[in-house]
């Protein structure tokens, strides 16, 4: 069941949710509460605020919302408009460091994390918050950025990171001569090729098949082989 505090103010009215409240989206029986628990409690007016925000939603809104789905609005007392509020709380970067760095690891290998870098504060909504990092674009000794998505709750924020990396050296150079595979079900062809970048291991590179000159992306097996990716 869904816990408000309701707060009146010069006609606008202010609905915080509670921590167990959906986050990710204002429903119309969050915005309406006679409608809360019925049938068409669950139809979607807006995206939420993010934590520790908040957003207006007015009257034409819930109209529009209602009507696309075929409710009939006679009778309805639709608020004129309605602020809608996130619950937020600040912690420490520190706290969230063991799972960035975890996730940061996921999407660096081969190279191994040295140190990450972590805002001093981070806001985040209700929940356990969980980290998702995007792949750099390139992996390599020293410090890179990385993206990632702080997930708490239903609520979702971008954080840029620095990370320190240790990376062993390549196994492919520019211009090696290397086995190009593909798999195909059960079946394993290959075709001459020729390393157009560094790589290590696991890494994906970019090389072109000599016999073909067909251009691929393949992911380096050992120092002869790559395997192409699709």
């Amino acid at each position: 069941m869904f816990v408000f505090r309701l707060v009146a103010c010069l006609g606008l009215l202010t609905l915080c949710a509670s921590a167990g409240q959906a986050q990710d989206r204002i429903t119309a029986g969050e915005v309406m509460p006679s409608l809360r628990g019925g049938p068409h409690s669950d139809i979607v007016i807006a995206p939420a605020p993010t934590a520790g925000s908040s957003r207006i939603v007015r009257r034409r809104d819930v109209r529009r919302a209602l009507r696309a789905h075929g409710v009939d609005l006679a009778g309805l007392r639709i608020p004129r408009q309605v602020r809608i509020s996130r619950a937020a709380r600040d912690v420490e970067g520190g706290t969230l460091l063991p799972v960035i760095t975890e996730a940061v690891a996921q999407v660096v290998g081969p190279c191994t994390v040295e140190r990450v870098r972590v805002p001093r504060r981070v806001t985040l909504g209700a929940g356990e918050p969980s980290v998702v990092a995007e792949p750099p674009a390139t992996v390599r000794d020293g410090t890179v950025s990385i993206a990632l998505e702080l997930l708490s709750g239903a609520q979702a924020q971008r954080l840029i990171v620095s990370a320190r990396l240790s990376c062993p050296p390549p196994v492919v150079g520019p211009g090696d001569l290397v086995r190009v595979t593909v798999r195909v079900g059960a079946v394993l062809a290959s075709a001459p090729g020729r390393a157009r970048q560094a790589g290590r291991v696991g890494e994906v590179i970019r090389v072109v098949n000599t016999a073909t000159g067909a251009r691929l992306s393949a992911r380096v097996v050992d120092h002869d082989t790559v395997e192409v990716v699709r």
